[in-house]
């Protein structure tokens, strides 16, 4: 192999490997930033929030998705001062928000204390459902019970120069928790273990079954070579005893 293609195949594998890398690197950004997962479970709540000439931004806002959390400010007043709000707080935890305005006065009228609280996604709310003179120019949305978020009211009137300003009040989210499991406890083990205690099992006891016969008697005497009646081993007969002739004695012993 030339140097010339070593050089090159080194570059190619280099630039392969910092692709990969790359690459890598994007899907984790991607995962990553995707708010939907994570803000699943997240419960939030402020105290006050306006848009239009005054606009303030969420005012005692918190949110969490596992301990409580609060904030509070004692009071606050838009920038043109059309509007003063005291007693803001709110909290947030898993499965739990509230948020409290303890009073508001718009263009110089007092509407009073408004408060929402959220539990295990059910929203309530209280206020004191007053309606301003119409002739003041100050509408008021009452909220009502409800689930997942709510607000205890929002509030529309003729900010500075005449331009409509719109204040959200004590607005609260939350989320469902989950149910807890019903019916008994799963087994801990899928066989039960054998018991300790089982009873042995006695002899069969009776005659043999039918086809089979019981062992004989055990042989007193060891197989031989001889020969004998009715078979190759057993103690040989005993010799006959010899014929006498005529005139001879006979032979014994």
């Amino acid at each position: 192999m030339t140097p010339q293609r070593s050089t090159r195949r080194a570059t190619l594998a280099t630039l392969g490997v910092a692709g990969l890398a790359a690459g890598s690197a994007a899907l984790v950004i991607v995962l990553g930033g995707n708010p939907a997962v994570a803000a699943s479970d997240t419960s939030a709540a402020f105290a006050l929030s306006a848009t239009g000439i005054d606009t303030t931004g969420q005012v005692a806002a918190t949110s969490s998705s596992g301990a409580i959390q609060t904030a509070a400010k004692d009071s606050f007043a838009s920038a043109s001062g059309s509007f003063t709000a005291t007693g803001l707080s709110s909290s947030a935890g898993a499965g739990t928000a509230t948020a409290k305005v303890g009073d508001l006065v718009v263009a110089g009228l007092d509407l009073g204390a408004f408060s929402a609280t959220c539990t295990d996604g059910k929203v309530t709310v209280q206020h004191g459902k007053t309606q301003p003179d119409p002739a003041r120019k100050i509408h008021v949305n009452y909220g009502s019970d409800g689930s997942g978020s709510g607000a205890a009211a929002t509030v529309i009137f003729s900010g500075a120069g005449g331009a409509a300003d719109t204040i959200v009040l004590a607005h609260v989210e939350c989320a469902q928790s989950a149910p807890p499991p019903t019916g008994p406890p799963p087994s801990s083990t899928s066989n039960p273990p054998p018991s300790s205690s089982t009873t042995p099992v006695p002899p069969p006891t009776g005659p043999p079954p039918t086809g089979t016969s019981a062992p004989g008697p055990i042989p007193t005497t060891m197989p031989g070579s001889g020969g004998g009646t009715g078979g190759s081993g057993g103690t040989p007969p005993a010799a006959p005893a010899p014929t006498p002739s005529p005139g001879r004695m006979a032979v014994t012993g």
